[in-house]
């Protein structure tokens, strides 16, 4: 199983100081959240969007295994699941999770993505 971009390094830095280091400049929009977590919706200056989940724990606890999920899924090819490009803590006793903006929306064919979710299961 693949990482999430440096993830795993260790590295410590806050979700807009891992966008400055990947040569953007962006700007965000609050999306909601619950009482662990808020969602944001990031634009970088190249014109790529990025979603955004932070929480008040550290990545360990709040993101590791979704990474690693969504990564799983992602190589399957089967769905259309967003990149995970990088989590991990922020220095300030939170973390956060970078990945691929999907926009959703529209009808979805329940058919189609029965298929695919059962394709997903016989991956390797």
């Amino acid at each position: 199983l693949r990482m999430a971009g440096d993830s795993m390094t260790g590295e410590i830095m806050t979700v807009d100081e891992w966008f400055k280091k990947q040569g953007m400049k962006v700007s965000f929009q609050n999306l909601g959240g619950s009482s662990w977590s808020q969602n944001y919706k990031y634009k970088a200056d190249n014109g790529k969007e990025y979603f955004v989940k932070t929480a008040r724990q550290s990545a360990a606890k709040m993101f590791a295994g979704e990474a690693l999920g969504l990564l799983a899924m992602f190589d399957t090819k089967a769905l259309r699941i967003p990149e995970v490009l990088h989590w991990g803590d922020d220095g300030k006793g939170g973390s956060y999770i970078v990945m691929e903006y999907l926009p959703l929306g529209g009808r979805s064919d329940q058919k189609a993505l029965g298929r695919a979710v059962a394709k997903m299961h016989l991956a390797e």
